[in-house]
């Protein structure tokens, strides 16, 4: 924890809107096939350790940073930060297109799965380019668990 501090992220806050945006439009506006609202599993327990590492997740991103080295960057870490840049981003532009084809009444076992693999992986992406380690763990129980449940819940 000595390599960490407490602060207010706008870069976390920022993911974490950004992932939760479709499902904030979903809750307001629904689709009409709308078959998510069963993507639970049987388990309680599961569920419940689900949702619990995700908002452990989201707090961890948003209000808790590495300490800013002063050392300067080498630049396999420069090239590193970049690949961990372009794989979010792409991961966050191909949720959002699942989200499209989703409300397009196409809910395929491809677009059910990309829902639940594309926002999962990018929280760990944005773990690892942030240096986040602790957030790193409840991201990996939710990636693992959301797309377990998603996989079980297939039509």
């Amino acid at each position: 924890m000595k390599n960490y501090e407490f602060t207010f992220s706008i870069k976390g806050f920022g993911v974490f809107f950004a992932v939760m945006l479709p499902n904030i439009l979903w809750i307001a506006y629904p689709p009409a096939n709308d078959i998510l609202t069963t993507n639970l599993s049987d388990y309680t327990a599961l569920n419940n350790t689900m949702f619990i590492s995700q908002w452990i997740m989201f707090a961890l991103l948003m209000i808790l940073s590495r300490k800013i080295d002063t050392e300067i960057e080498s630049e396999s870490e420069s090239s590193t930060d970049t690949f961990y840049i372009v794989s979010c981003t792409i991961l966050l532009i191909g949720y959002y297109i699942f989200w499209v084809l989703y409300y397009m009444a196409i809910t395929s076992s491809v677009v059910l799965m990309g829902m639940a693999i594309f926002p999962s992986v990018f929280f760990i992406m944005f773990s690892l380019l942030e240096k986040n380690n602790i957030a790193l763990f409840p991201a990996i129980i939710y990636t693992l668990l959301h797309i377990g449940i998603t996989y079980s819940n297939l039509p």
